[in-house]
């Protein structure tokens, strides 16, 4: 699937548009959040943020 609008739109048109390949499998992670200690600048480090991951994976 090559149309980023289409990835995470409703299961019946995402269905609808991949019916020349059916077999393909997909994980999709939708607004996963996570407290993480992250930082590329000094004053970030020690400190948590909040980050926010949507993926698919075909």
């Amino acid at each position: 699937m090559n149309n980023p609008s289409i990835v995470f739109d409703k299961l019946e048109i995402r269905a609808k548009s991949e019916q020349s390949n059916p077999a393909l499998d997909r994980i999709s992670i939708r607004e996963y959040i996570k407290e993480v200690e992250i930082g590329a600048f000094q004053v970030e480090r020690d400190l948590t943020q909040r980050v926010k991951f949507n993926v698919v994976v075909e």
